[in-house]
């Protein structure tokens, strides 16, 4: 479903033959033709991190004000996190994660906001772990964390979509090796930093990459490029 919201924005902002693109480097090295999906489809049932990025760009055409980048940044934080904690990288549970970790990790994602603390206090006194039986409670305080650090930027749709996506990593985590998942952020930003995307019969669409992943729903009107006299952006970043 997340994938098909997010070919759906893509066909209205690029027409119904979005999905028949040619994709290209900056270089002229061709990355895929005739199905402009297929990155998509590969990245998505190859990376739990891909799927995930892919939800958040269906979460994004609800969201106004931007959002997907502060998303991006929390997944980043939190793997940075997690690389520099030698304990919890090389010895992670298949089923659980202990609280206290989750806790800092998610302090890191949300880039130290001094909410956190508010909300610190009420998730270590549910268990000393995470696990099945108290998700929902884990769940819920990681919600309260969401509204609060991004009020306003978020329909509330949005934002019950986001925190269970950011839950939901976090349990991720406990079941994959770190490094595989900062190999897969690797390999997003590989593939999709610095491509040009032209549909057959569509004006010609070059990427605003900010380390980017995440595509805007916004379109704006771009500089003329050697290769077309219209050309359109898709701004990937929120601010």
């Amino acid at each position: 479903m997340a994938l098909q919201s997010f070919i759906t924005m893509m066909s209205q902002l690029l027409g119904p033959e979005a999905g028949k693109v040619l994709i290209t480097k900056q270089n002229g090295e061709v990355i895929i033709t005739n199905d402009g999906w297929t990155l998509i489809n590969f990245l998505t049932s190859t990376s739990p991190v891909a799927r995930i990025v892919t939800q958040a760009c269906s979460v994004h055409t609800k969201v106004y004000g931007g959002g997907c980048k502060s998303f991006m940044l929390m997944v980043n934080a939190g793997l940075e996190y997690l690389s520099g904690n030698t304990e919890l990288a090389c010895h992670i549970p298949s089923n659980r994660i202990k609280v206290i970790s989750a806790l800092n990790w998610f302090q890191a994602a949300v880039l130290g906001s001094d909410r956190f603390e508010q909300e610190l206090a009420n998730l270590t006194a549910i268990s000393t772990e995470l696990n099945n039986e108290n998700y929902k409670a884990v769940e819920t305080v990681i919600s309260n964390v969401v509204r609060t650090c991004f009020a306003g930027k978020f329909s509330n749709n949005a934002t019950v979509v986001l925190s269970d996506l950011t839950t939901k990593l976090i349990w991720k985590i406990c079941g994959n090796v770190v490094s595989n998942l900062r190999k897969m952020i690797a390999i997003l930003l590989q593939n999709f930093d610095d491509f040009v995307v032209e549909a057959p019969g569509q004006l010609l669409v070059q990427s605003a990459l900010v380390k980017g992943i995440l595509i805007d729903r916004e379109v704006k009107n771009f500089i003329h490029s050697s290769n077309c006299q219209n050309v359109l952006v898709l701004n990937l970043d929120d601010s």
